[in-house]
């Protein structure tokens, strides 16, 4: 029995903490990450936030203050939803950036689930409010041109989403997803 420091590769194999890869670095650096990306991803998903709420602040977050007129009960769905994923990001950079990372992946569960949920009541939002300018008094603009939009708009989220699931175990991609 060796006194020499450990750590657990992905692949669940003990090696030396002292060892060295191909490219000259140390398990044990490399698994704890760049600190500026850490910085990174944890101000971008501030910023996230912040734009979202800035610009639902009028007409969701900060709606009574401003009069706007009451929303359906399908759109707080989708407010929830939407501010859920917000912050969510936020917690799982947070999570990695102080290497709670079996936290981050039971969280990344209901991630996943939540990002399922965002893709089924977005369809509805937009089939919806698609549904009721086309049938309204009058439309303008291009209402089938707003919900295609839309629609790729979450087809482009369910798949970066779901590369993000398939690549959970290569980091290097996992975190840019």
């Amino acid at each position: 029995m060796t006194n020499e420091a450990t750590v657990q590769r992905a692949d669940g194999v003990h090696v030396s903490a002292d060892a060295v890869d191909a490219r000259g670095a140390r398990p044990s650096a490399r698994m704890l990450g760049n600190r500026a990306d850490h910085a990174l991803y944890r101000w971008a998903a501030i910023a996230a936030f912040a734009v979202v709420v800035v610009g639902f602040s009028r007409t969701y977050y900060l709606k009574l203050l401003f009069g706007t007129r009451a929303l359906p009960w399908l759109l707080h769905l989708h407010g929830a939803l939407m501010t859920s994923w917000f912050v969510l990001f936020f917690v799982q950079t947070t999570l990695i950036a102080t290497h709670r990372v079996q936290l981050h992946k039971r969280l990344g569960i209901l991630g996943a689930v939540l990002a399922g949920l965002i893709v089924i009541v977005g369809t509805a939002v937009a089939v919806r409010r698609t549904a009721r300018v086309l049938h309204g008094p009058t439309h303008g603009g291009h209402p089938l041109q707003f919900m295609g939009f839309i629609l790729a708009v979450l087809l482009v989220f369910a798949i970066l989403v779901g590369a993000a699931l398939l690549l959970r175990r290569r980091r290097d991609w996992h975190k840019r997803l």
